[in-house]
């Protein structure tokens, strides 16, 4: 026994204390009477065999079992206090991993020898210099609306398995970002930049064979450019955003082009802006290529107006992708774009493919966002994570968004294909999870954390929604998430 918990009982096999006689032999035959299966012959001559024991040796053998026992028990102790031990490093090595790629990805400025401080914590020898992005999908998810449940535990389970993959790696955390999506932050050492981009090209394909390997799902990877700073990592992260959205291959690496120095940004700036609000859009696109437009048909300059079109649109499918109004068409019509300003005989049939492109920009822009019943959902979503999921009813949403309940649910579920309740309730448990990484708080206290009424509903809405029991998930959550 160990903590009141039975571990094994030891046995010694059977003695005799005193030699065997005849008179024995009949009382033992006298015990299995009536058990034609026993040889009686043979368990005879076992009896006369059975070895014969001292009181005093029988006396010695028993403290020798009980000191194995008690040898037994200490050390399954010691097994408990260092497996549990494990449990808390794994677990705050996982915090602190998730701590630097937040720190990284929030374009604040950062202290030097924190940040440091903070990579060695988590494992790091070098500095992440560049981001890969996953977008992982479920291909028989309806367009436009949340997966089901069968398909947010199976976006679940592939999120998981490529973290615990990329946990394998030196130098390499991941990050979920939204159901998924995740973020890959990565320093490959390598003998040159060839060298450095065939090695970040293996691991995304290591992670696409990853989601095939478990089936379910497909993925593709953008892949960012290399960056020395590592306050650049946030708009690396967009450039992986901009690879994985622009393209339809499976592997995407980000070939934005730098700004011509010689040419303003202004106008692009104005061109974005018209492109966010649905403003003026043709009015800003003439003001921009007037500035495009090469002041003569010299060779160099018009190489000049070519590749600013081209940084242009680069940056207007940026800007459209990270404001969630990306689409597979609008990436074709984009590479599209890309070849008829490069291959175009004069400026103006550059421009004119420019400005087709722009206006199409705007035109998705306008349409994702003008659904009034997305906007509710969106606005929906934004008030969850402005005041928190734990605490927030139907009732209180439709209050701030002035609807009733009742009209609120319908228009979600219409808009969303899942009701709003049911998006409460996974939100919650995701907020578990991260709650559960901190070894400290008990279930019951999570459970209050997260909005449960009671610790008993919240344990039976965690097992079905994560296929565990939360103390499961609390002792081993990489592990129990996969299952």
């Amino acid at each position: 026994m160990c903590d009141d918990q039975y571990l094994g009982t030891l046995f010694s096999g059977q003695v005799l204390t005193q030699p065997p006689t005849k008179g024995g032999f009949e009382l033992v035959q006298a015990s299995v009477a009536g058990q034609p299966h026993i040889d009686l012959n043979s368990l005879e001559a076992a009896y006369y065999r059975v070895p014969v024991v001292s009181p005093a040796k029988l006396a010695e053998m028993v403290r020798v079992l009980e000191l194995f026992a008690r040898k037994i028990s200490n050390s399954w102790k010691r097994l408990q206090i260092m497996s549990e031990f494990q449990r808390t490093q794994d677990r705050q090595l996982a915090l602190d991993r998730r701590e630097l790629a937040a720190l990284l990805l929030s374009g604040e400025p950062v202290d030097v020898p924190e940040l440091n401080d903070l990579a060695r914590r988590a494992e790091l020898r070098h500095l992440p210099d560049r981001v890969l992005v996953i977008h992982i999908a479920i291909p028989d998810a309806g367009q436009g609306s949340l997966p089901q449940i069968g398909d947010q535990m199976t976006l679940h389970r592939l999120s998981h398995a490529v973290e615990d993959l990329c946990q394998t790696w030196t130098d390499t955390i991941a990050m979920a970002v939204r159901p998924g999506e995740l973020c890959i932050l990565t320093a490959r050492e390598a003998r040159n930049p060839g060298h450095e981009r065939i090695k970040v090209e293996e691991i995304a394909e290591a992670l696409l064979a990853k989601v095939r390997s478990l089936g379910g799902g497909t993925a593709r990877v953008g892949i960012s450019a290399s960056h020395a700073s590592p306050t650049e990592l946030v708009r690396a992260y967009q450039e992986a955003c901009a690879a994985v959205e622009s393209n339809t291959s499976a592997v995407k690496f980000f070939d934005g082009r730098p700004a011509p120095k010689s040419l303003s940004t202004e106008r692009l700036e104005k061109l974005l802006n018209s492109i966010r609000t649905g403003i003026s859009v043709a009015v800003a696109v003439r003001e921009f290529l007037a500035d495009a437009l090469p002041r003569d048909n010299s060779p160099a300059k018009l190489q000049k107006s070519r590749a600013f079109l081209t940084w242009a649109i680069e940056h207007i499918n940026l800007e459209v992708v990270s404001m969630g109004a990306g689409s597979d068409e609008l990436a074709t019509v984009k590479e599209q774009t890309l070849t008829a300003v490069l291959h175009s005989p004069t400026p103006f049939s550059a421009c004119e493919a420019f400005g087709n492109y722009a206006k199409l920009a705007a035109q998705h822009v306008a349409s994702t966002f003008a659904d009034r019943e997305q906007k509710i959902v969106l606005s929906v979503r934004q008030l969850i994570d402005e005041r928190g999921v734990a605490q927030l009813s139907i009732q209180e949403i439709a209050a701030a968004l002035r609807l009733s309940a009742g009209h609120l649910s319908r228009i979600y579920r219409r808009a969303t294909g899942m009701t709003l309740e049911g998006f409460l309730i996974r939100q919650r448990v995701e907020l578990a999870k991260r709650t559960m990484l901190d070894p400290r708080p008990n279930v019951a206290e999570v459970a209050e954390r997260c909005g449960f009424c009671n610790p008993a509903y919240f344990a039976y809405v965690f097992k079905k929604y994560i296929s565990c029991t939360p103390r499961e998930f609390a002792r081993r959550p990489h592990l129990s998430a996969q299952a």
